[in-house]
């Protein structure tokens, strides 16, 4: 998906390449290295929506380490609800949460996570 971030004056603001993703470890990494560069040669302004077990996070390309791995048990600073480039409402927010919700409690139990 594309989304454009506010800007005062629209002709400011920045595109980003967006992404949904989901981990039920919260440890997220792309499938080879070449997938990671092919998205900072090709994506720089990649946003990913990562979504575990313990929430939704907002991450941009580079936080991610050189190998295309991030661990986000210990970055709660990354939660979208502490992290909006994008200017998120509350209420949309919340409506994501609840539907993560929805999701985690429909999950069956026979799955390892």
């Amino acid at each position: 998906m594309i989304i454009f971030e506010p800007a005062p004056e629209p002709e400011n603001g920045k595109i980003y390449y967006a992404e949904v993703k989901f981990c039920a470890s919260g440890q997220f990494r792309f499938s080879s290295k070449i997938d990671f560069e092919q998205y900072k040669r090709n994506y720089p302004n990649t946003i990913f929506f990562i979504v575990s077990l313990k929430g939704i996070y907002e991450v941009s390309l580079d936080t991610f380490d050189k190998s295309g791995r991030i661990n986000l048990n210990d970055k709660d600073d990354l939660l979208i609800e502490k992290n909006s480039v994008f200017n998120l409402r509350t209420g949309s927010i919340l409506h994501f949460k609840k539907l993560l919700d929805a999701f985690v409690s429909d999950l069956p139990k026979r799955i390892k996570l």
